[in-house]
């Protein structure tokens, strides 16, 4: 059953995770980076498209970190001019600023564009449903980028986020794109049947 509407459940959730403790938030994104560290994609996939937390955002610094670590790319995502979002690479030690209206980070030298076959997209949401559709600020940003990949090829969309962030069911509009897997703190959700997904398996 669905209780509440989009905007409704915006408001809900961002407090929530904005009233967590910096101690509590420090703990959960360690819990979350250890659910992905059991994963095979940490230590194989080369190309992977992140983001910097804000707005309460589970902390994505210890993904970051270890992708440098093993000397992959990391990359990030701005938004054009035409209001497109597009991933740019982040480098260890780049500068990031905030050129955007969102309000998120972004690498300071942004003219170059991602590899063009990323393995991996993690991407932030405000609630998540267990059929694995997800809610976002209502921008559309990933939505749009995930229905331009053809229906046999799309990086693994892998949703970040809190446990309590979860829900039984969201409200979805025809243009909602479902992600294959989201992590959180407590557990990681298979979802979607992306043919990437069998590619994955338990170290």
């Amino acid at each position: 059953m669905i209780y509440l509407n989009k905007t409704q459940l915006r408001i809900q959730l961002r407090h929530k995770r904005r009233s967590l403790s910096d101690t509590t938030k420090k703990q959960y994104a360690k819990q979350l980076y250890h659910q992905w560290l059991t994963l095979d994609i940490a230590s194989s996939y080369q190309h992977v498209a992140c983001y910097i937390a804000f707005d309460g955002e589970i902390s994505t610094q210890h993904i970051i970190d270890d992708i440098w670590t093993k000397q992959h790319h990391c990359y990030l995502p701005t938004i054009t001019s035409q209001k497109i979002l597009k991933f740019v690479p982040y480098h260890q030690h780049q500068p990031l600023r905030c050129h955007n209206n969102d309000g998120f980070a972004e690498p300071q030298s942004s003219s170059d564009t991602a590899h063009p076959n990323l393995e991996v997209i993690l991407i932030p949401l405000i609630a998540f449903d267990k059929q694995g559709y997800r809610l976002g600020f209502g921008q559309g940003y990933y939505d749009r980028l995930l229905a331009t990949y053809p229906s046999d090829y799309r990086p693994l969309c892998i949703g970040l986020a809190y446990q309590f962030q979860r829900c039984d069911q969201l409200p979805i509009d025809p243009w909602d794109q479902p992600l294959d897997m989201i992590i959180t703190e407590q557990q990681i959700y298979h979802l979607a049947k992306n043919p990437s997904i069998d590619k994955l398996k338990k170290i």
